[in-house]
């Protein structure tokens, strides 16, 4: 990443669907403060892989009955707007790093850290327990939403 270039920001499927599907109320405005934050001062990324994990998680919530499709269209929408495409090729990435990657036992969650460590992201936010766990990957720090908002 260039001097004069942005933070960049990876945020997981599970931030921008708490932003309007959270069961509990705090966490959804943590979601949205912490979207809201990394939009003020930098950059949200997200590339095919990520935005197919977070129609995969819509689509499961679909099916079983606990968002409706006006809500799941609305969740991709914010996405998709609030973000910028980042193009790499991710299956070479998997491929010169699969030994980094096993770190993380949850399949589903290396695309995210795929997605940062190839842009130079500054940090990932997320409430998933396998991506909270690590801590790090390759420089690119982890933090759940409250975190992110309590950083300078």
């Amino acid at each position: 990443m260039c001097p004069d270039t942005p933070p960049y920001y990876v945020v997981d499927s599970n931030i921008w669907i708490y932003t309007r599907h959270a069961l509990n109320p705090r966490i959804g405005e943590l979601s949205k403060r912490a979207i809201d934050k990394a939009c003020g001062k930098g950059i949200i990324l997200y590339n095919e892989q990520t935005k197919f994990d977070l129609k995969q998680a819509l689509r499961t919530m679909r099916k079983r009955g606990e968002v409706n499709l006006e809500t799941a269209r609305a969740i991709l929408q914010d996405m998709e707007t609030r973000s910028k495409f980042f193009l790499f090729d991710y299956r070479r990435y998997i491929e010169e790093h699969s030994k980094e990657l096993a770190v993380c036992p949850d399949y589903g969650d290396r695309p995210f850290l795929a997605l940062a460590d190839a842009s130079g992201a500054h940090a990932i936010v997320s409430y998933d327990r396998h991506l909270r766990d690590l801590g790090t990957y390759r420089d690119v720090v982890i933090l759940t939403a409250q975190e992110f908002c309590e950083e300078p």
